[in-house]
């Protein structure tokens, strides 16, 4: 098991909530952020596959099938930390795990679902991201 730290900054590790068949991914680069060193929920990060499921390798998708496999660079958003996030009505939320959600270029996930709930922050600034999750926190 790898450790997830509480904390995500360049190097941590974090789960894929998304059907990709993506389990653990690596950040490597925060994108558009400066010299931030901590990341937030929403923040957009360049990831690299982990751990995959292997009921993925045999899906029937061929696109899909050779896209997410290990070592792949990809987009990924930041849906779920377990650091707490001060929100703006003075309450905090944090989740059980820190969590990613694969994008493409154009902030579209590549999934068409989304196994856990996200927080009302990342499904107002990604709708897309929002109408696929089956909880809004």
């Amino acid at each position: 098991m790898i450790n997830l730290f509480i904390m995500l900054k360049v190097g941590s590790y974090a789960y894929c909530i998304d059907i990709t068949g993506v389990h653990f991914v690596k950040i490597f680069k925060v994108l558009g952020a400066g010299s931030r060193n901590n990341i937030i929920l929403g923040t957009m990060v360049m990831i690299v596959v982990k751990s995959v499921n292997p009921r993925a390798l045999f899906l029937k998708n061929e696109r899909i099938k050779f896209k997410f496999r290990r070592g792949t660079i990809h987009r990924a958003i930041i849906v779920q930390t377990r650091e707490k996030y001060k929100r703006a009505n003075r309450t905090y939320i944090w989740f059980p795990r820190n969590a990613v959600v694969l994008i493409n270029k154009n902030r579209i996930p590549f999934a068409k679902r989304i196994k856990l709930g996200v927080p009302k922050e990342i499904a107002d600034e990604y709708a897309a991201i929002g109408s696929m999750c089956p909880r809004v926190y």
